[in-house]
């Protein structure tokens, strides 16, 4: 997520778009689609969900203006078009001053906390699963501490050098597919101990 002074051409600051994201569906083809551009078919074979079904989510995200048609391909059937988001390393935007657009925001973060817990689950049980060791592909933690602005200055750019690690990556034959899901977050209470 992008503080407010960022500049990144990717940014999500629309409301509009927040209440789009904000369904778990939509979300999940949006998160998709980041991997690279795909048809109705393969997205459904990603999200192991029937083409059929994703239809209007797609066409959510088309007239939100967050995927975007970039070539019509033909199939047996007949031609099927391929999507592939709008922006290039989108990122969803914190902006203090508008309270719809926190709102959504706040939607589209309690999805991808949901869609990270449900993952969490499913890989708990696979064969492929690495718990421990450098190659590790399941991780959970959760972590509170006392930072000072340099401190927090460093989380910020190892949280930014971790996005950038994941953005940036191609599929190949010797990769994997992971997903990271991060929320930096004040406590409740920021009240000092004793």
């Amino acid at each position: 997520m992008d503080t407010p002074q960022t500049s990144h051409p990717g940014r999500i600051t629309d409301p509009a778009h927040f209440e789009v994201l904000a369904e778990p569906t939509r979300f999940a083809i949006f998160e998709t689609l980041q991997l690279g551009q795909a048809s109705i078919r393969e997205i459904g074979e990603r999200l192991d969900l029937p083409p059929a079904s994703l239809y209007r989510h797609v066409a959510a995200l088309e007239t939100a203006g967050l995927v975007k048609r970039t070539e019509q391909v033909p199939t047996q059937r007949r031609a099927a078009w391929i999507y592939s988001c709008a922006q290039s390393h989108p990122a969803l935007a914190y902006l203090p001053e508008d309270p719809a657009a926190l709102a959504g925001l706040a939607k589209v973060v309690h999805v991808l906390a949901q869609r990270a817990g449900r993952e969490f689950d499913v890989a708990l049980g696979q064969p492929d699963t690495v718990a421990s060791g450098p190659g590790r592909n399941l991780f959970a933690a959760q972590a509170q501490g006392w930072l000072d602005d340099t401190e927090l200055a460093r989380a910020n750019e190892l949280l930014a050098e971790l996005l950038d690690l994941f953005s940036s990556g191609a599929r190949r034959a010797e990769t994997q597919l992971v997903s990271l899901a991060a929320i930096l977050r004040p406590p409740r209470s920021r009240r000092t101990p004793g």
